[in-house]
């Protein structure tokens, strides 16, 4: 394997749809410069390789849609995308932080905000990437089953060094990492208006009981 030029200090991962972009302008306000998908996107592992090696950044969808310009020198990178690769050799020494946020906003996002798992064009490379690293998504009905299995397992595959709930605020999460939050301001983004939000008792069955076991583990009621 190559060995990239530059490693990342600090590396936020979760979901989507729990926070990942307000953390990286988060960081980066509190003097680690954070990109959003900058390293890891949909292209893969080799793809970080390559942009660590090189010091080369991708410019995210959410970024560009939003007119953010990231940081030109990046310390840190935000992607759920790099999920499935934490145990490379290449974060040996990069500190994970996991972001969640209440499973049921998340779920809501992804299928009524963001409308995944409907063969939604405008998503499909995303869920592509979800389906290729999670097949098991292939066996569940609808976008709510789905979106449910995938918050439970992409989750689980997680393993860090900070867990942070997105709900507790920006100065808990400073404080976990020992930065300073004089002048601390928050940041909303990459909000998606929608009129639905999904109840306990729209998911089966058969799934319902791991999301609950999953949602008291991070205490959510």
């Amino acid at each position: 394997m190559i060995i990239p030029q530059m490693r990342l200090k600090h590396l936020v991962v979760g979901t989507g749809r729990c926070g990942t972009v307000s953390v990286s302008r988060l960081l980066t306000q509190a003097g680690i410069s954070c990109g959003h998908e900058s390293i890891f996107d949909g292209q893969g592992l080799d793809k970080a390789i390559e942009r660590l090696k090189t010091n080369t950044f991708a410019e995210s969808y959410t970024c560009a849609r939003d007119g953010w310009e990231q940081p030109l020198k990046i310390k840190a990178d935000a992607s759920y995308m790099a999920v499935p690769f934490l145990g490379s050799s290449i974060l040996e020494n990069t500190k994970v932080i996991h972001i969640v946020r209440n499973p049921l906003e998340v779920i809501s996002s992804f299928v009524y905000g963001v409308k995944h798992f409907q063969n939604n064009p405008v998503v499909k490379e995303w869920d592509d990437f979800i389906e290729k690293h999670l097949p098991t998504i292939k066996s569940f009905d609808g976008p709510i089953e789905k979106a449910t299995h995938f918050y439970i397992e992409w989750n689980r595959m997680i393993k860090s060094d900070i867990f942070h709930k997105i709900e507790d605020g920006p100065k808990e999460l400073l404080e976990k990492l020992s930065l300073p939050a004089d002048n601390l301001y928050e940041h909303k983004a990459n909000s998606y208006h929608r009129k639905t939000t999904i109840a306990l008792a729209d998911i089966s069955d058969n799934i319902r009981g791991d999301l609950e076991d999953l949602a008291h583990q991070y205490e959510y009621d």
